[in-house]
């Protein structure tokens, strides 16, 4: 610390904590509290969290990064042949994989015991559509219902919020006796409200 020109003290402690224990180092020794208190503390906090970001549940994740078009064709030599052998998959079954509906009439026909990787393939290149939209939908009526005015409000409040913007399409005045019903029998309240 001498190049910084600082000298490191001690900080001024009491006989008896309340809600935190004394650390017990030598007096003259200031730099083993600061090492005790905040140093390890900090490294612990830093180790946890690498545990936590590279678990074996996200690294499964890294491990599908393969499925990137990107990445999927670097794990081919010869992109010709790759081509080719789908074009000859495809014309064997007599279909054209340019639409959903046809690439799910494929998988229909598709002998999944045979072709186990291109089974795979067709129900990424099936599901992908739906799950890009429907995350896109969410984050942009998200942007929508976060306002600055509504940045205080709870968790469930705007989880509750954003299920009733995204599914508006969804009839709940058909169903608002059983809403009524379940909010009356959650818990104990002064008026009663069952019809």
């Amino acid at each position: 610390m001498s190049k910084l020109g600082t000298e490191l003290k001690l900080p001024r402690t009491t006989k008896r904590q309340t809600y935190r224990n004394n650390i017990e180092v030598n007096p003259e020794d200031s730099q083993g509290y600061w090492r005790i208190s905040i140093y390890i503390p900090i490294l612990d906090e830093v180790i946890k969290d690498f545990d936590n970001r590279f678990s074996s549940d996200n690294m499964q994740c890294f491990n599908l990064n393969f499925l990137m078009p990107s990445n999927l064709m670097k794990c081919f030599k010869n992109t010709e042949q790759l081509n080719q052998s789908i074009k000859d998959i495809s014309n064997q079954y007599n279909t054209d994989l340019t639409t959903i509906t046809s690439a799910i009439t494929f998988l229909d026909k598709l002998d999944c015991d045979y072709f186990p990787v291109f089974s795979l393939f067709i129900k990424i290149l099936i599901t992908l559509p739906i799950s890009i939209a429907t995350a896109e939908r969410s984050f942009s009526s998200l942007r929508l219902l976060k306002t600055w005015l509504r940045t205080r409000m709870s968790e469930e409040r705007l989880t509750g919020l954003a299920l009733l913007y995204i599914h508006k399409n969804i009839d709940i005045h058909n169903n608002i006796e059983n809403i009524i019903n379940r909010f009356a029998n959650d818990k104990n309240r002064k008026l009663d409200f069952i019809l």
